[in-house]
């Protein structure tokens, strides 16, 4: 047994960047409990990763909670206001802003005790100082959308602060749309591969879908069109920054407008917007969805679509709900496949500013996100990873490999302080429509939502 443990003390340290602790002075250690609440995942997604810490720092015990995500926001919010929350949680990065006032932002460095081998060959434990990542870490390692995300810099309106490399969390995976489809109902239309491109999603779509005799949608070729598609106001984002848009500034959206440069007539969202209304549209050829159908992904799960635009998380959904469906993943269709655009949504782990154990929970996160510890939580939940030098190895994965494709090219459209309020303002450009006396003009009901977006970024 001591042998082992010497060698995995020696391995742990060398890949957990910290510093060399073989001159410190041996310390007692204090058993210290961190409460750690997750919603992103299935208990035991960080089982292996727990395990190895603890291994490495045996005072601190990791007690996990699962809290389903619709119940998230008010449980924690709740239990922080009674100061009975975690050390330690996660949180989408849409909601980042918006939790600020309760988060503790990561500090320069942090100090634990941690087992090492001394000169004797002596396993004891020593103060550990360990400096958390920088701003050119953070630049380097990570895929661009999660720089914006996490950096400190929305504690002020002031735009100097911007410079600021204190972070408030780090991710350990990412998330962005891609393709479901259905292989058996693919091959019975006779379609070898789903569309890379929109103008190829739509022939197909139209040969997926199917009508009864009263021309009611007795299969769905794609779920999009409505609200009731999931993920509505992300697709539509997606699509209209595809055609060009710059979705979103630093203080807040900017999809309603032409951006600098653009050599488009009109603004980038109205093609975007025309597009995705159409297959809601009785009168048009991309007709296969309507607001009378379930839920996107039940609809998918119950094979009553083939195709399903979804994230990560939902592959497991999926399967839950029909472990025979013969799933199959793509990347996210695009208006210019040589220029691909993807919308980031994924979740950041962080710390409560009311924890007793600051050092430790910084400092747990910090070896989480490390490249050799993040795998087996990338390999248990499929997700793509955040860190640039895993994402080729994850190519050839399956499930997580469509996602890992675009996270170079995925981008993050909200940093406000109310994404649900956003996030419908936007799905309900689907169900709105132009004023009675001028019923192609969609400018003033798209600059409605982007005023709605607007009114949420510093709410």
């Amino acid at each position: 047994m001591r042998r082992p443990l010497l060698a995995f003390i020696a391995a742990a340290l060398l890949l957990s960047g910290a510093g060399c602790p073989l001159l410190q002075t041996p310390v007692k250690i204090v058993p210290k409990t961190l409460n750690y609440w997750r919603s992103a995942d299935q208990p035991g997604a960080l089982s292996d990763v727990i395990t190895a810490y603890e291994k490495l720092h045996p005072n601190v015990k990791i007690v996990t909670k699962y809290v389903p995500p619709e119940d998230f926001d008010r449980l924690i919010l709740e239990a922080l206001a009674e100061d009975r929350g975690p050390d330690l949680f996660s949180i989408p990065n849409y909601a980042l802003r918006s939790y600020q006032g309760k988060l503790m932002p990561m500090p320069a460095e942090v100090q634990v005790p941690t087992l090492t081998v001394d000169k004797n060959k002596k396993v004891v434990a020593v103060n550990q100082k360990t400096t958390l990542p920088t701003l050119r870490v953070v630049t380097n390692d990570y895929v661009e959308a999660v720089l914006d995300d996490i950096r400190f810099w929305w504690a002020s309106d002031n735009p100097e602060i911007k410079s600021s490399d204190r972070f408030w969390g780090l991710p350990l995976g990412l998330g962005n749309l891609a393709l479901f489809y259905n292989r058996t109902l693919l091959k019975k239309a006779a379609l070898e591969k789903p569309a890379t491109s929109w103008s190829e999603f739509s022939e197909q779509a139209a040969k997926l879908t199917t009508f009864d005799n009263e021309g009611n949608i007795s299969q769905s070729g794609a779920a999009i069109g409505k609200p009731n598609a999931r993920y509505s106001a992300d697709l539509l984002l997606a699509i209209a920054a595809q055609y060009g848009a710059e979705i979103s500034s630093d203080y807040g959206p900017t999809f309603h407008v032409k951006p600098p440069n653009y050599s488009g007539e009109e603004q980038p969202m109205l093609p975007a917007l025309r597009f995705v209304r159409s297959f809601a549209d009785r009168n048009t050829t991309n007709y296969s969805w309507n607001e009378s159908m379930p839920d996107s992904l039940v609809a998918f799960a119950a094979e009553k679509t083939a195709f399903y635009l979804g994230f990560p998380e939902d592959t497991r959904l999926v399967a839950e709900r029909s472990p025979k469906l013969d799933l199959g993943l793509a990347p996210l269709p695009q208006v210019n496949p040589q220029r691909p655009v993807n919308i980031a949504k994924y979740h950041v782990e962080v710390v409560s500013a009311r924890t007793a154990h600051p050092n430790e929970a910084w400092d747990f996160i910090n070896f989480a996100a490390q490249a050799d510890h993040v795998r087996s939580y990338l390999a248990a939940t499929n997700r793509p990873a955040a860190l640039r030098s895993l994402l080729n190895e994850q190519l050839t994965n399956q499930l997580a490999g469509p996602f890992a494709s675009q996270a170079l090219v995925s981008q993050s459209w909200y940093h406000g302080q109310d994404y649900a309020a956003a996030d419908r303002a936007v799905a309900e450009l689907l169900i709105n429509e132009p004023p009675f006396d001028a019923p192609d003009n969609w400018i003033p009901v798209v600059n409605q939502a982007a005023g709605t977006v607007t009114d949420t970024w510093s709410k």
